[in-house]
């Protein structure tokens, strides 16, 4: 029973509201409509709320920290003093926090960056993987780019001369491995770095020429959808195609609770499920549900500079461009932002995502 005592994890409050007294069943819930997703009795939590619970789930139930290093005192604190040495022990009279969970979810908050560091078994890879979750990627998702980012760091270490620029490179490595709001600062990367290495990164072929890699990167500024392993000229010869599938239903991993729709606003594209709202970021490396507070009221699909048009069968026209596309047949909502037409069905939880691109796009 002794033992027991010293095996015990502390726990905090994830969620600190007055409880509720449980009502006793009645069949008559089952016919009341769709399940209620806001919050009991209309309350919004702030964010510093959100963050608070996010802390003490995961140091309860995800990362074990026994270092709980960043202290607060709300009073004088306790001391005590143990054996000839008159070692002194100081309990602290606030609240403790473990620095390797709440540094990573601060860096989270405020879209910073933050470089674990540590022995095996610390929660590295843990609270990276958790911070994804947060983010609005799927944990396969974030499983998946963590360990090719992990395996591409290894490969790219011979081939870089200084560690910042070894650093550099892991910046524009994790775009191509799926972080998609990097896009803009990944591509100013990648003209900084030395050709070949950010070749190298982005998968190109190794034989290249210098000329034909500028190429490419410039068509990759231009096009969100380009792969930089396909030339430049194979470009010409597009079509229209069903690129990316993304979303799902929340009950099984994914981020709506009910079939979605889209919106347009310039060059963003929205999605609402009647629940929440996100901005949507897609090309060709990944996909990322950003969340926000609601969808603005943007543009109609035929407002961007190629008009597109979506008919009942799945007749997409877009610019002089025609595609039948029966899997978007009877669509509930399209909006385009000029490169990606998002697509949304009204038996469906994902959405559908369609972009002008070369026969030979992988």
């Amino acid at each position: 029973m002794l033992g027991k005592l010293f095996q015990r994890v502390s726990e905090a409050p994830t969620n600190p509201q007055v409880q509720r007294a449980a009502g006793e069943f009645d069949v008559a819930d089952l016919y009341r409509g769709p399940v209620q997703a806001e919050e009991p009795d209309g309350q919004v939590l702030a964010l510093d709320e959100k963050l608070r619970q996010a802390y003490f789930w995961i140091v309860n139930h995800a990362v074990i920290s026994p270092f709980y290093d960043i202290e607060y005192q709300e009073g004088p604190p306790q001391t005590f003093v143990f054996g000839d040495a008159k070692g002194a022990l100081t309990l602290p009279s606030g609240q403790s926090y473990s620095s390797f969970v709440l540094l990573p979810l601060l860096t989270f908050a405020v879209r910073a960056k933050c470089l674990l560091i540590g022995g095996p078994g610390r929660g590295k890879t843990s609270s990276a993987i958790l911070m994804g979750v947060l983010a609005g990627y799927s944990l396969r998702d974030v499983r998946r780019a963590i360990q090719e980012w992990i395996g591409l760091m290894a490969r790219l270490a011979p081939h870089c001369d200084s560690v910042p620029q070894w650093l550099d490179a892991g910046k524009l490595a994790a775009w191509r491995t799926g972080l998609v709001q990097y896009r803009s600062t990944a591509l100013r990367i990648a003209h900084e770095l030395p050709w070949r290495l950010s070749a190298l990164v982005l998968d190109a072929s190794c034989d290249i020429a210098e000329t034909d890699w500028r190429q490419r990167l410039a068509q990759l500024e231009t096009d969100r959808w380009y792969l930089p392993q396909t030339n430049p000229a194979a470009t010409v010869d597009r079509s229209l195609r069903i690129v990316r599938t993304t979303g799902g239903f929340r009950g099984f991993g994914g981020p709506c609770l009910r079939p979605p729709t889209v919106r347009a606003q310039g060059d963003a594209l929205f999605v609402f499920d009647g629940d929440a709202a996100w901005q949507l970021l897609a090309d060709a490396f990944g996909t990322l549900w950003q969340r926000t507070v609601a969808v603005p009221s943007g543009s109609a699909a035929s407002d961007v500079p190629l008009p597109t048009t979506l008919d009942a069968s799945g007749r997409l026209t877009w610019g002089a461009m025609q595609q039948q596309l029966g899997e978007l047949a009877c669509a509930s909502s399209f909006a385009c932002d000029g490169q990606t037409l998002a697509v949304t069905l009204p038996t469906s939880h994902y959405v559908f995502l369609v972009a002008r691109t070369s026969t030979g796009h992988g």
